[in-house]
């Protein structure tokens, strides 16, 4: 499967239908989350969808990483409790997202 450097394979943390434009856009979605911190706890917008922002340590450039719930994929670690990256930047809202 398609694998950012260094890191996990792409199905391991993406939602299925994000993993296409993840490695389409590897350098600029590296870019958004490389060396960044958590700057808010997990804020859950709608059941199965949850939102954090990183920290860019500039408030104008921090960045909203969209997050699914998806039971029904196996996890490599266990910690992910199902939870997939479904986009990185303007956050999704919940009535765009198809639930599993």
């Amino acid at each position: 499967m398609r694998q950012l450097p260094g890191h996990l394979d792409l199905a391991d943390v993406a939602a299925s239908e994000s993993v296409a434009e993840f490695a389409t856009r590897r350098i600029e979605t590296v870019a958004a989350v490389h060396g960044r911190t958590l700057l808010t706890p997990v804020h859950i917008a709608a059941p199965g969808v949850a939102y954090v922002v990183l920290d860019s340590g500039d408030a104008e450039h921090d960045t909203f990483v969209t997050l699914v719930r998806r039971p029904d994929i196996h996890d490599v670690i266990p910690e992910f409790d199902h939870w997939r990256v479904l986009a990185v930047g303007d956050p999704v809202p919940p009535n765009e997202i198809a639930l599993a």
